[in-house]
């Protein structure tokens, strides 16, 4: 759901597409209409679609149909940075992040096996959660080399070596912010 905590600066409902506004309209934050949008995205958050890109993030619901989509957009560093509890539907959306490159942790649906998708996945959201990641250090694990060696380790049935990997992450991400 929308935190309170989140910033945000302005809502869609129209035709799905662009969202450029020719087929929609957008609300200012606190506007009675942005607050029924976000009232209605809060509503359905089960259907809701999350994208990230530089400065921003969108939480959009579609209507049955796929003909009309209500949106929130919210100030992605007020979102991505803070500390919260990752959960899958967390791991999936960064796995469909526009910013994503394909590689990485996203090998992962290479395997025959999905229990082996779904394991792994469990793991990867616990060992987030241990060592307090947030949506952003989730994103960029997904994006990274080491989301990519988890995956060989762990298909390889070496489930150790995969968690000693999600441990050093956060320390290796200090490392490359350094260089």
């Amino acid at each position: 759901m929308l935190k309170n905590n989140q910033i945000i600066t302005k809502t869609y409902n129209g035709k799905t597409g662009c969202a450029c506004g020719c087929g929609g309209t957008y609300a200012e934050a606190g506007t009675l209409a942005a607050n029924k949008r976000i009232q209605f995205i809060n509503k359905n958050w089960d259907q809701v679609k999350a994208f990230h890109w530089d400065g921003e993030s969108c939480y959009e619901v579609e209507n049955r149909d796929g003909t009309r989509v209500t949106r929130v957009y919210v100030k992605a560093e007020a979102e991505m940075k803070q500390k919260k509890t990752i959960t899958y539907q967390d791991l999936l959306n960064a796995l469909v992040d526009e910013r994503h490159l394909g590689n990485g942790y996203a090998i992962r649906s290479y395997t025959t096996d999905p229990r082996k998708i779904v394991a792994m996945d469990e793991m990867v959201v616990l060992m987030a959660n241990k060592e307090g990641w947030n949506l952003e250090e989730l994103f960029q694990f997904t994006n990274s080399k080491t989301g990519r060696w988890v995956v060989d380790c762990w298909m390889s049935d070496d489930k150790d070596r995969a968690q000693m990997y999600l441990m050093d992450f956060k320390s290796e991400m200090a490392t490359w912010e350094a260089k």
